[in-house]
This record gives C-alpha cells, sequence and structure tokens, in this order.
C-alpha cells in the first residue's frame, strides 16, 4: 500500500511536502484466475471436469463440450500429498466421437492486454504424466489461445518418447527443447508470456525450457481466449490409458506498480478551506488522512478517485479549524 505524507503550514499558506511512501515490490501480481479444485471451490469428485464451474471441453470437429459424462477428464485424489483434489485429462477414451484425435479441456478467460502494457502473463501449474498400462502411449499439450481462435503455441509431453517439445503458429512440426520428462513425477510448470514485444518462455521448476520464442509468427492478435490442458491421441483407434494430472492453474499478470500519487498545495480558498491536487494513476482511489502531530490519524474523506486527466483537486473544509495539518493517501 502506498502513503504520501504533506505537511502545510495553513497560516501564510506556506507548504512542506514530505514522501512516506511505504517500500513495494519491484513488480505487482493481478490475479486473472486461479484454482486448486477442491471440494470447497464447488468441485464434485464424482463428475467429469467437463461441466463444473465453467470447465468446457473441445473435441473432434468443431464440438464444444458443455458436458461430459466418458470419464475422460475429471478429479482424482493425493496425487500430489497434501493438496486434496486433482485435475486429470486422458485415461478413458472420449466416446462422443469414433475418431477424435484431441480432446482439449479449457477455462474460457478472454484477457486483453491493455494499451500499451508491458505487463508479463504468467500461466503456473503443477502437472504430472502418468503412465498406460495397456502399452500405447500419447501425448499432452498445454496451448495458447488468442481471442479470434487462433493457437498461438504449445508445449508437449509425448509419453511414448518422454521428449518435451513445442510448437508455434507457423504449422512447422514440433521442435525439441532439449529437455525430457519422467511419469509420476510432478513438475511446477511456469508460462510467461510477454504479448507486447512478442516473446514466451517456459519453465520447469528452475529449469529454463525455451526462451523467447515467438508468441506469434503470422501476426496473430496476441491476446489470450484459454490455456487448454490437451490429450493428442496418437492411435485414435487404440488409444493410451495414460492421462496427465493437474493442480494449483494460476493465470495473473505482473508489471510494474502504477507510479504513487503526488499531492501539491493550491493554497486557501476566501471561506478558509484549503486546496490540495492530487495528482495520480487514472481511476486510482485514495483515502485520505490528516493529523496536527504524527501521533493520530483521522480519516478525513473516505474515498477521493482520480479522473482520467490524472489530477483531483480536494478541498480541506476544515482549513480554517487548522493551523497546521499534515496529510496522506492510502491506496483502496
Amino acid at each position: 500500500m502506498f502513503e504520501k505524507g504533506i505537511s502545510v503550514t495553513l497560516l501564510g499558506c506556506v507548504a512542506t511536502i514530505g514522501l512516506m511512501q511505504a517500500q513495494s515490490e519491484s513488480k505487482i501480481s493481478t490475479l486473472i484466475y486461479e484454482t486448486q479444485f477442491e471440494e470447497d471451490e464447488g468441485y464434485s469428485f464424482d463428475a467429469d471436469l467437463i461441466g463444473q464451474n465453467g470447465w468446457i471441453g473441445f473435441g473432434g470437429g468443431d464440438s464444444f463440450l458443455e458436458q461430459s459424462n466418458d470419464g475422460s477428464t475429471g478429479l482424482v485424489t493425493d496425487f500430489l500429498e497434501g493438496q486434496g483434489q486433482q485435475a486429470y485429462i486422458g485415461f478413458v477414451k472420449p466416446d462422443h466421437e469414433t475418431d477424435i484425435e484431441f480432446l482439449s479441456l479449457l477455462q474460457p478467460l478472454d484477457y486483453a492486454p491493455a494499451e500499451g502494457s508491458e505487463d508479463i502473463l504468467r500461466f503456473t501449474v503443477s502437472m504430472g504424466i502418468i503412465d498406460s498400462t495397456n502399452g500405447e502411449r500419447d501425448n499432452f499439450r498445454w496451448s495458447v489461445y488468442n481471442t479470434e481462435g487462433f493457437r498461438l503455441f504449445s508445449l508437449d509431453f509425448d509419453n511414448e518418447t518422454k521428449i518435451i517439445s513445442y510448437a508455434l503458429d507457423d504449422a512447422e512440426p514440433l521442435q525439441p527443447t532439449g529437455f525430457e520428462f519422467d511419469n509420476d513425477t510432478f513438475y511446477r510448470l511456469r508460462l510467461d508470456v510477454d504479448f507486447a514485444n512478442n516473446k514466451w518462455s517456459a519453465y520447469a521448476g528452475e529449469v529454463v525450457l525455451v526462451s523467447d520464442l515467438p508468441v506469434s509468427t503470422q501476426n496473430l492478435k496476441r491476446d489470450l481466449s484459454d490455456i487448454d490442458a490437451v490429450w493428442a491421441i496418437f492411435k485414435p483407434d487404440a488409444p493410451g490409458d495414460n492421462y496427465m494430472v493437474f493442480d494449483n492453474y494460476r493465470i495473473e499478470t505482473w508489471g510494474d506498480p502504477p507510479p504513487p500519487p503526488s499531492l501539491l498545495p493550491l493554497g486557501r480558498l476566501p471561506s478558509g478551506d484549503f486546496v490540495i491536487r492530487i495528482e495520480g494513476e487514472a481511476g486510482g482511489k485514495y483515502q485520505v488522512e490528516a493529523t496536527s502531530d504524527f501521533q493520530e490519524w483521522t480519516v478525513v474523506e473516505e474515498e477521493v478517485e482520480i479522473n482520467q486527466t490524472g489530477k483531483l483537486d480536494w478541498v480541506d473544509e476544515s482549513g480554517p479549524l487548522n493551523a497546521t495539518r499534515f496529510y496522506r493517501l492510502k491506496s483502496l
């Protein structure tokens, strides 16, 4: 929380400005979506994940699945010790299409970066690939789509070769990252997407899988519709009973904090009230507090909101009653 103080000697309208800005991190996080797939979030262990809490499926042709009961998605427990329920995709062949090659599981998000924003979109998830028992093995992916329905890029886990690869939007084959994964091992996967500068990177824990690859090579719209868990079935008529388990699904943005507001004393009105100009981020909301001794602070304005010009002239209507007063703002 930002605080900024201003001392104003009302007699003679001589003002001195002092800063009391609380130290903050260099970047701030803004949450877009997260879930741990727990019962107290409204998830039922006895049902497919498709159809719960806004999760939908996509597979075969152009068919969206708002509900499913075939067991190809759902919830499991205690694959991550002490973390309750986890989601999965795979294991059972979807029965809504005969020759389905892909099944995607997604949560619609529709995030568009603000104009001029340099914020980084960050996706994190705990994930592991559970091996097949029937001798057939498939691929599992995380795919990023824009709001026009185009796939921007994917990170692929081949359960046959154990190779981790990536695919861009250039129609080229999967490209190996040089890393492999182990079955029944959980990784903390992270994707950092810089829409403004058209690049993305992927990490498994602290290991850099890929770095600064293009979000789009085709000048596609750079925003986010959804980040899909994908089951890519190698043999549609003989899928493996392998599956991907995942948890702690989180999407957020990381960016620079807005600049702290500035306070500028403008002087006293004929009524004796004192005017202070607050300059800051358009739309920023603050509470105004005042003190005469720095011992006890009193709220003198519950909420002020900076307008689109980035300025607000605030009037202290108790000005004539205070020879000396100090002010600070608390961010709301």
